[in-house]
């Protein structure tokens, strides 16, 4: 599996976790992912960022009759696709909105035995939440960010 960002503390922490982190905006770092293919492009991408530079970099790095799967998304972006690519290369683009009740419960369960990582970058109390909006749109948290809405964690990450 191989990810990609440009970001470099979330590379850095994907890299921790013993991912295949590649900048995105790093023409040989796609190259190079396209020719371990033999050029063909992978199975599946999944976009978490729904901008036009990753739907573009998910839409070269797609197989014909492969499948991209958005889950990030900015409203005032529209993906266009080269209506040779939808067509003949028969590319399936699917968004992914909602998880359901069992989705979640088998998530919390793979990472309570331990078989899922998860990146916790801030966590503050639910009264900061104007400073954790502004850290996540200015691109200082790596992971998530939590608002503790209890007071349990003390908040101090």
């Amino acid at each position: 599996m191989t990810g990609f960002d440009v970001h470099e503390p979330t590379l850095a922490a994907a890299r921790e976790l013993g991912l295949d982190a590649r900048r995105s905006d790093d023409e040989d770092a796609v190259a190079d992912l396209l020719a371990a293919t033999t050029g063909e492009g992978v199975d599946v991408v999944v976009d978490t960022v729904g901008h036009t530079a990753t739907l573009e970099l998910a839409r070269r790095l797609v197989r014909p009759g492969g499948r991209v799967v958005g889950v990030g998304y900015s409203p005032s972006t529209a993906l266009t696709v080269p209506t040779p690519s939808f067509v003949l290369d028969e590319v399936i683009y699917l968004g992914s909105r909602y998880a359901h009740r069992d989705d979640l419960a088998h998530a919390v369960s793979l990472v309570e035995r331990g078989l899922v990582t998860t990146v916790v970058g801030l966590v503050r109390p639910l009264e900061d939440v104007n400073e954790v909006f502004e850290a996540l749109e200015g691109g200082a948290v790596v992971g998530r960010a939590v608002l503790d809405v209890a007071g349990v964690t003390g908040a101090t990450a």
